[in-house]
């Protein structure tokens, strides 16, 4: 695997991260399972104390939400929310090439929450979307796009900033930025929040799942002391 991989040996899930990939025209591909030694102490634990920088460093990352498991895949034909209103299908032909046709959904607007999806159960999968600059998210409805400026769903519509969405402040991201003491607060207390909903598999793994984020704000805490989920300088709040 040093030399080359074979695709068709890699799970449904990695081989469609892998033609996204290709698709975007990015060389080259993360890939947490395959990077990492899985059966090592050693290398997880050298390599897990750089997942902040992995993240926060890449070009995008690929959310791969709508998929249960490495085997399941995520660019399957996605069904619509249902509905007790009926939808419709319409023929469409493109004005600029009468040769291209396909089908318009009309239905009534559904409302998305970011928690029915399984990967913001996923205590791990915090960090890669706080920390990445840009995310395509794969969902169980649609394709979403996130990054510092904006959020778009695959119907060129601005997504709704809700809960298990947010991003983290512009400081995290261009160097020299500050970063106030009470942003500082609440960005923390967000990611308190959506973090500890989510589940691990060892328990063990709680405040380690959590290490790359709060390096982060370690960075930009101007001195605050970070203990094991809360900060020296607001320790009675916390």
């Amino acid at each position: 695997m040093l030399k080359e991989i074979n695709l068709t040996a890699l799970p449904q899930t990695l081989q469609d991260a892998v033609y996204i990939t290709r698709k975007l025209g990015v060389r080259y591909l993360w890939v947490y399972a395959l990077c990492i030694i899985q059966d090592s102490k050693e290398d997880m634990g050298h390599e897990l104390k750089t997942m902040a920088q992995i993240y926060r460093n890449s070009s995008i990352t690929i959310s791969a939400a709508s998929a249960s498991g490495v085997h399941a895949g995520f660019l399957q034909p996605r069904q619509p929310k249902p509905s007790k209103h009926p939808r419709f299908k319409l023929p469409y032909r493109s004005l600029h090439d009468t040769a291209i046709q396909g089908t318009v959904m009309l239905q009534e607007y559904a409302f998305s929450n970011p928690y029915s999806e399984l990967i913001n159960h996923r205590a791990w999968a915090l960090q890669e979307r706080l920390l990445s600059p840009r995310l395509l998210i794969y969902g169980t409805r649609k394709l979403q796009w996130q990054c510092q400026t904006t959020k778009f769903a695959e119907n060129n519509s601005i997504a709704i900033i809700d809960v298990g969405s947010e991003r983290l402040e512009k400081a995290f991201f261009i160097p020299e930025t500050p970063l106030p003491a009470k942003s500082f607060w609440y960005s923390w207390i967000d990611t308190v929040i959506d973090y500890s909903h989510r589940k691990v598999n060892f328990e063990e793994d709680r405040f380690v799942a959590l290490a790359g984020v709060a390096s982060e704000f370690q960075r930009l805490g101007e001195g605050s002391v970070y203990l094991a989920g809360l900060w020296s300088r607001d320790l009675l709040e916390g």
